[in-house]
């Protein structure tokens, strides 16, 4: 059995600063203690790495330049080579990062994932590449915006991240230097500690986030909610309920229900808006493809569809 090998993994778009936290990185004698570091770049910016400086002299480079020469032989034959004891990849953003995952080798154990984004580019790589900074955002644990203007509102930022993922550390980088993480506590729009939650309609989106995240904190507790029934193609047994939910832009809508069923006596017209009761429950769910939560419904009352019909996070 092959050894573990740490992977640092760094993500983000072109001229995000990747190169350059990698090369600082590797200036400090912490990390770089002079056992063999392989760093497999996947696309060039203009900061480029310096073979001849002292911080290489341990340090060894490979490039992959198409997405499709990420498999493990290639891969293992890489870190054969140099006897790598901890790697580091600068991921192309282009790139979905289910190439790298799908295709590393076994043994390669991702200690440390982050993705570097320009605060002054953000905005039109979100509107242009939504689905590939979503894929980022929730594969890292720490995302780190650059080139922040100090006078900047950075609350924009935060909303942005945490209606992605409400569990990742944000940081701010500063033009001198300076960084400082987002300690901001985002409160849930809706009492938890009651037995019964009551969710309205503008807190849906925020909602089904937090139940998505970590449904087990939700189990035996009642939700109230209103949201649209729909069939649900893997069961016959089971519906599901959910509503369209914009996580940034129009572009992103995408349906996002849980799995139900009805223990009401009254029949259910598919494609129709009900006020619910349910009690949420762990089950195993073909729609799920496993275990999940699923919403045991106790009480039902068809209600007309809201003039807004998407939940957003604003």
């Amino acid at each position: 059995m092959r050894r573990e090998v740490p992977v640092y993994l760094i993500t983000g778009f072109l001229e995000s600063g990747k190169t350059r936290f990698i090369i600082d990185t590797l200036h400090d004698p912490q990390f770089n203690d002079g056992s063999s570091t392989l760093i497999i770049v996947c696309e060039q910016g203009e900061i480029e790495y310096e073979p001849d400086e002292k911080y290489m002299d341990s340090c060894h480079l490979e490039y992959i330049t198409n997405e499709a020469e990420l498999n493990p032989q290639l891969l293992t034959e890489m870190e054969d080579k140099y006897k790598a004891t901890q790697i580091l990849i600068e991921y192309n953003g282009m790139w979905p990062l289910s190439s790298l995952m799908d295709n590393k080798p076994a043994h390669w154990l991702i200690y440390q994932s982050m993705m570097f984004i320009d605060s002054t580019t953000y905005e039109a790589y979100n509107q242009m590449f939504r689905n590939l900074m979503v894929d980022k955002i929730n594969n890292c644990e720490l995302v780190i915006f650059n080139r922040v203007d100090p006078k900047r509102d950075t609350g924009l930022l935060h909303a942005m991240i945490r209606a992605v993922n409400r569990r990742r550390q944000i940081c701010y980088e500063y033009p001198d230097g300076t960084t400082q993480y987002d300690d901001t506590v985002d409160e849930l729009p809706f009492d938890f500690s009651k037995d019964d939650i009551y969710v309205d309609l503008e807190d849906y989106a925020v909602w089904y986030r937090d139940i998505a995240e970590d449904y087990s904190r939700y189990e035996g507790k009642k939700v109230h909610l209103t949201a649209e029934i729909v069939e649900n193609r893997f069961t016959k047994e089971q519906l599901t309920i959910g509503r369209p939910v914009m996580t940034c832009c129009v572009a992103d809508i995408t349906f996002r229900g849980l799995m139900c069923e009805n223990r009401t006596p009254k029949k259910l017209k598919m494609e129709h808006w009900y006020d619910v009761a349910a009690t949420v429950v762990e089950k195993y769910s073909e729609g799920y493809g496993g275990l999940g939560p699923v919403l045991e419904i106790t009480e039902i009352n068809e209600v007309p569809k809201p003039a807004n019909e998407v939940a957003t996070f604003y």
